[in-house]
């Protein structure tokens, strides 16, 4: 098994390598019109949820979130059983709130999560099944962080949530953490120039010194301001003070910057859809990539869309295709349920990849069970190979890769 601490000198030799320029991949020649296509793309799709929204589509993806409450067998934080009477009360929330429409711009004023139901409380399977209880919570449906475009479409019944479009999707989230926005704000947000954090959980000051928010790699902001609100929940833009881990966005896309923004946040604690303000699979690739002006969807299956199948090759051809043709730092390597960036081999040629993960599938007297990675980490793709837990076909990455795709 790759300790932790072997693995950050792993990874720590791999980004010296390419620190020191060695095999850098430099920034493709282009245009200045196919850049300001590219960006534009990421714009067009950073500020979607301010576009016009389809009344049909958003009562049914509430409906669809709302599903959920339909199952048994939920357990609470206290790892008990929630009872159904507790459950019916959130699906009867979201009944009721289909009849208060809101269909109104906003935008987020601190770091906030996206429930699948009106509610922070975590809705668990049982606890002692390998891959269930803490910290899968069914509610978490994503992480998203001050200065998010979002339109709120339907509000609860005692008006403390909103269900709302956001850039990864639909849900709920805490009133207080919202402001409505008016076409003058919008049109000011999209013309500034942006920065984004190149340092994680640093905190922004505003101009009198005064806390406002723990800013993370994957945020967006305008420069120099960042969004607050007024009387009315209105929002407006509010100076804050110079702050030094706040570069220009989006940075030029390389090796090398790549490899310094994966550095930045490794061996962070694994956290299922943000939760605890950490990161999953898809979080954790989606803010490494956002820097770089590269938009990518929330979930796995989505950021792999158009990947080269290889599900059909055997382990040895798979592994000798990625070694051939994945390229560090901007390959991406997907699994169901799972995806990861290829960022090399080592010293036996093996292929490495980086990943937020849980843990890796185990066996032991024929009881699956987990063995810990619980964050960002560097690993092979057949972590754990030769150690008796490990079962060929179910612990092994490799083995599961449905396939590889350039990220840029």
């Amino acid at each position: 098994m790759l300790g932790y601490g072997f693995a950050r000198l792993v990874f720590v030799s791999l980004v010296l390598f390419v620190f020191a320029g060695c095999a850098v991949v430099q920034p493709s020649v282009a245009s200045q019109k196919e850049e300001n296509t590219a960006f534009l793309h990421f714009k067009n799709k950073f500020f979607e949820s301010w576009g016009e929204e389809n009344a049909t589509v958003a009562l049914s993806e509430l409906a669809a979130l709302a599903s959920l409450a339909d199952k048994d067998g939920w357990y609470g934080e206290n790892l008990m059983p929630i009872p159904r009477v507790k459950i019916q009360r959130l699906k009867t929330a979201v009944d009721e709130a289909k009849n208060s429409a809101i269909f109104k711009n906003g935008i987020t004023i601190r770091n906030a999560d996206i429930r699948v139901l009106p509610s922070d409380k975590p809705f668990f399977k049982e606890p002692h099944l390998a891959g269930e209880g803490y910290p899968f919570d069914y509610l978490q449906n994503s992480r998203i962080y001050i200065s998010t475009p979002l339109k709120l479409l339907y509000e609860s019944p005692k008006k403390d949530y909103y269900f709302v479009k956001t850039p990864v999707g639909y849900g709920w989230i805490d009133a207080r953490s919202v402001a409505f926005t008016d076409l003058s704000f919008e049109n000011q947000f999209r013309s500034v120039a942006f920065v984004t954090p190149f340092a994680d959980k640093e905190p922004l000051y505003d101009e009198n010194g005064d806390f406002v928010e723990r800013i993370n790699i994957g945020t967006l902001l305008a420069n120099g301001y960042y969004p607050t609100r007024k009387e009315g929940n209105k929002a407006v833009w509010k100076r804050y003070a110079k702050n030094k881990y706040l570069g220009d966005m989006p940075s030029v896309v390389s090796e090398t910057g790549v490899a310094f923004a994966v550095y930045s946040i490794f061996g962070e604690p694994y956290g299922w859809g943000g939760y605890l303000d950490n990161r999953d699979c898809s979080m954790f690739l989606r803010d490494i990539f956002l820097s770089f002006g590269i938009f990518l969807p929330r979930n796995s299956a989505d950021q792999a869309a158009g990947y080269t199948d290889l599900s059909g090759m055997e382990i040895v051809a798979k592994k000798e295709y990625i070694k051939a043709n994945a390229k560090p730092w901007r390959s991406l390597v997907y699994l169901k349920g799972h995806i990861m960036l290829y960022v090399g081999m080592d010293s036996r040629k093996e292929p490495l990849v980086i990943h937020d993960a849980w843990g890796i599938k185990s066996f032991e007297d024929g009881k699956e069970g987990r063995k810990m990675l619980g964050g960002i980490v560097v690993t092979t793709m057949e972590e754990g190979k030769g150690e008796l837990w490990f079962d060929k076909n179910k612990s092994s990455f490799l083995a599961k890769t449905l396939g590889i795709k350039n990220i840029y």
